[in-house]
């Protein structure tokens, strides 16, 4: 039987995949693209959704800021971004950013969100398979958003396609 660590794990998966298609045949110059000016990207919505899901990676390890993968990995170091203390709550997700604050967030290549989603995506998968039903509760609300997004990121990149020149 599987338990319900082992379906949102499963979603997990199933989000990175999607992603990874969008990413594929995602154009560079369509990456960074907004349809208007104070919108997101599908840069930003890839970053947005691997950074939650990080957070969620470091909380169910009860883990210090610190160790999350943006900053343990250096993406913070390389990219100079620290997003700590940004928007709501401090927690440096996208949430609550101003526009200059999203403006801030590095414009990471796909194969570099990729490589960033992916770790971030396996480490949680292995955390949320056979955890508990109340971290399950948790956190599912934030997979439900990230599974959300993958519609954004095919309207933005639709957008993108049909925009006059």
């Amino acid at each position: 039987m599987t338990g319900r660590g082992d379906v949102l794990a499963d979603l997990v998966v199933h989000l990175r995949e999607g992603i990874d298609r969008q990413l594929t045949t995602t154009p560079g110059a369509a990456l960074h693209w907004r349809p208007a000016r104070e919108m997101n990207s599908i840069g930003d919505t890839v970053w947005h959704i691997a950074r939650w899901l990080d957070l969620c990676d470091s909380w169910l390890r009860d883990a210090a800021p610190e160790t999350q993968h943006w900053i343990a990995d250096g993406w913070a170091e390389r990219t100079g971004y620290d997003p700590r203390g940004v928007g709501t709550d401090g927690l440096g997700v996208l949430s609550g950013y101003s526009f200059a604050e999203v403006e801030a967030i590095p414009k990471l290549r796909a194969d570099q969100l990729r490589t960033y989603l992916g770790r971030v995506s396996d480490a949680l998968v292995s955390r949320l398979r056979g955890t508990d039903d109340a971290a399950v509760k948790r956190y599912s609300s934030v997979i439900e958003g990230a599974l959300g997004h993958l519609g954004e990121i095919a309207t933005l990149r639709a957008l993108y396609d049909r925009r006059t020149v």
